[in-house]
């Protein structure tokens, strides 16, 4: 069996996200993953580092103040992830320059980006295991002979259709996010 697994890596929910928890699954996903690549990062107004994506996102889309408090999460649901992707990389990138967003990410990326100690950030489709659809996970390693991702699920644990509220070490058949051509796409590491 051929295993890799970032370990040390710092679980973040996105339950106690200020803004749009509900659907704050890709700017928690990224503030994982930037956390440990770059260290802990000061955010203006001691933010957390996921909400201040959010924000910062909000601001790109033009939102009114009143969208930025809503918990209905009408900011990402609007737009595709051809939209809402690059404003996460612009937006991560003017924080913590160390990320691209993709459109092809491989289980081989996967790979050699873990083989890397670099996480990566993807969508995936959880509706083969639970009543959630597009949602991302911050994976931190594979297992190649399974076709097996570890990750770090930012609502909880998507095989209890997420009441249990932890998913800090999530193992997921890389099936799940998979998009097109076998691939995912989300933001990588370089």
């Amino acid at each position: 069996m051929t295993a890799k697994y970032i370990d040390n890596m710092e679980y973040f929910t996105q339950r106690d996200n200020k803004f749009s928890p509900s659907v704050a699954c890709f700017p928690t996903s990224a503030a994982m993953a930037m956390e440990y690549v770059n260290g802990h990062i000061v955010t203006p107004y001691n933010m957390q580092l996921e909400d201040y994506i959010v924000r910062e996102c909000l601001n790109l889309f033009k939102y009114e103040k009143d969208t930025l408090t809503s918990e209905n999460g009408s900011w990402i649901w609007n737009h595709r992830p051809f939209q809402v992707i690059p404003v996460m990389a612009y937006v991560c990138n003017k924080i913590a320059p160390v990320i691209k967003q993709s459109w092809s990410i491989s289980f081989d990326a996967i790979k050699l980006s873990i083989d890397n100690n670099k996480p990566v950030v993807c969508l995936g489709n959880f509706k083969s295991i639970s009543s959630i659809g597009g949602h991302y996970n911050t994976i931190i390693g594979y297992n190649d002979e399974t076709n097996h991702v570890f990750t770090m699920d930012p609502w909880g644990n998507g095989y209890e259709n997420y009441a249990i509220k932890d998913g800090s070490n999530m193992y997921y058949d890389w099936s799940i996010f998979k998009q097109s051509d076998d691939n995912s796409y989300g933001l990588i590491f370089e």
